[in-house]
């Protein structure tokens, strides 16, 4: 498990409303700091106890500007106001309108102030942070039945992973480095080149100290060997490296001469839009981050981290997060307490009890084994570690073997699959239940079932529609025994403008327009209708498009055609022949 410090527990519960309206040049500064980093005093206090900080700043979009380009005109602002006072990025997030930056106090008055920026948080750290399996999930179930999560990937954020270990055969298929340098805390890159970044073979390799973490978190989701075997043993494995190495006592914790491994939030988060950007290649079936941090007792729907988990999922792609180890019965870590990720807690791997460090609260996901767990370590080895750190790549490999299993289930489905098909668990701390993941019930419930049926209900096949140029309305019927109504879950395709939502906008043209729904068994089917939409264009303004008006120049609304040539009366020279 990997914690957030507490000195920045308060920044990333910050929650802010975005405008993107222009600041109101007259606003008083202290109201204008506070809307912007409704933290500014802890941050400024920082600030100055250690010469600067390191925050991450979203950069105020105008709704005068294109959509388009609201994101990239925002920054291009950003950089233009921080170059005034000789300041650069230390890293963008070009997407998301994002910057870091290291401030000094004044400096940090002076952006807050600024009016360019709609929020600004400390860019926070993380540390690993551990206490010191798959037969009891139904995984060897799923083994059984061929279902080894073949034909996709989990990506691991952590600490890196050693790609040459034998448990992982070959299948660590990318590797990635987000470490930042950054001298206010004695921090240096873990890419094993020296930059900040790096890409390719070796990118991800393990630090020579502290780094076992993420080899060991790799190997419980997808490890395969005759010693581990671990949830989805032939997934592919994406390994991205997120932390630095700090050489300062004050933020490690003790004075250990090979210092500490921390990763910044800012690191994490362009490990995250790394993959995003893989899923091109890849079917990546989820993000594991076996890390977080500070006391959340409601959903953290404010973190800057909950658009890229968005759009992660809209890729189908699902994040998975460990809710922490500090015990709390009821509140969960940052990043767990979003609610696009999936929040895991921890049991014990041979029996149903929930651990008294694993974090829970109301909004808690699942359930899964963390303690203790044998798994691979750096260099050949292998070792047995506790915690949610251990639990989470549980979910991750149990999400990749439903993947594998079932494509076309989106990640709200496959959540509800591991929820519903599950075990239920009593927290006797908190008198809540919560769902463990049985893999054995999911497997059953994928293999068995009826295909869901489906009616499209408008708009009718082989008709043809003047549009106007308005959207139009498609409408479908769904359902299966299992799972009922399934009409909600019903997509639309064109083969002309492809994915398309109701009512929609269609091109002029003969459309096949195909509706498919998929159930929680993963089986889908698909209806189709032939729909051709005439040009909305009028030119002889008789309210007859002329893709369907006999006489497209001369206004004839009736459309009369005495000789039936198709030539409309007022155009035919020889209407009556």
């Amino acid at each position: 498990m990997i914690t957030i410090r507490a000195f920045s527990a308060a920044a990333i519960a910050a929650v802010v409303t975005l405008a993107l309206s222009a600041p109101n040049a007259a606003a008083n500064p202290r109201s204008t700091r506070d809307s912007v980093a409704p933290t500014f005093e802890q941050l400024q206090q920082k600030a100055l106890r250690e010469g600067r900080i390191r925050v991450i700043a979203r950069a105020r979009q105008n709704a005068n500007d294109g959509m388009l380009v609201r994101a990239a005109t925002a920054q291009q602002r950003a950089r233009r106001f921080a170059q005034t006072h000789r300041k650069h990025p230390l890293r963008e997030f070009r997407r998301d309108a994002l910057q870091v930056y290291s401030l000094t106090a004044d400096e940090l008055a002076s952006f807050a102030d600024s009016g360019e920026f709609e929020f600004i948080v400390e860019d926070a750290l993380n540390a690993p942070s551990l206490l010191e399996s798959v037969p009891g999930i139904g995984g060897d179930v799923a083994h059984n039945t061929a279902v080894t999560g073949n034909g996709v990937a989990v990506a691991i954020l952590d600490t890196g992973v050693d790609a040459n270990h034998i448990n992982f055969g070959g299948r660590v298929v990318e590797e990635a480095c987000f470490s930042s340098t950054y001298a206010s805390h004695s921090a240096t890159t873990l890419c094993p080149g020296g930059a900040d970044e790096q890409f390719g073979p070796g990118a991800a390799a393990p630090c020579a100290n502290d780094c076992y973490h993420g080899t060991h978190v790799a190997s419980i989701a997808a490890g395969n060997d005759n010693t581990v075997t671990g949830v989805a043993p032939d997934t592919d494995i994406i390994a991205v490296q997120v932390f630095s190495r700090f050489n300062d006592p004050g933020l490690c914790g003790s004075n250990d001469p090979n210092g500490c491994v921390l990763a910044y939030d800012s690191d994490i988060l362009a490990g995250m839009q790394y993959v995003a950007a893989l899923t091109s290649t890849y079917t990546v079936a989820a993000v594991n981050l076996s890390l977080g941090g500070g006391y959340y007792s409601s959903p953290c729907d404010g973190s800057f981290h909950k658009g890229t988990m968005d759009y992660l999922a809209s890729l189908g792609v699902a994040t998975v997060a460990s809710s922490g180890n500090s015990g709390y019965s009821d509140g969960i870590g940052s990043p767990a307490c979003i609610s696009t990720a999936i929040a895991v807690g921890a049991v014990a791997d041979t029996q149903d009890n929930v651990q008294n460090f694993s974090n829970s609260a109301s909004f808690l996901d699942v359930l899964a084994p963390g303690t203790p767990i044998t798994a691979a370590l750096p260099n050949g080895g292998y070792g047995t570690l506790s915690g949610t750190s251990m639990a989470a790549p549980h979910v991750a490999g149990a999400i990749a073997l439903i993947r594998s299993a079932a494509p076309g289930m989106s990640v709200s489905q496959i959540r509800s699959l591991l929820l519903n098909e599950s075990v239920s668990v009593l927290d006797t701390r908190n008198g809540l239940t919560f769902p463990r993941i049985d893999l054995a019930q999911v497997m059953s419930t994928l293999g068995e079932g009826d295909a869901p049926e489906i009616t499209i209900l408008a708009p009718g096949n082989d008709t043809e529609i003047n549009s106007g140029g308005s959207p139009v309305a498609l409408s479908a019927i769904a359902s299966d025994p299992q799972d009922g109504d399934l009409s909600h879950a019903v997509t639309w395709t064109s083969d002309i403008d492809g994915a398309v939502t109701s009512p929609a906008p269609l091109s002029v043209g003969l459309h096949t327009l195909t509706a498919q729904v998929t159930n929680l068994a993963g089986l889908s089917t698909q209806a189709t209708v032939n729909v051709t939409i005439l040009s909305a264009v009028d030119s002889d303004a008789d309210g007859v498009p002329d893709a369907s008006d006999n006489c497209p120049d001369i206004a004839n609304p009736a459309q009369g055609d005495y000789d039936e040539d198709g030539i409309g009366d007022y155009c035919d020279p020889t209407p009556g022949c």
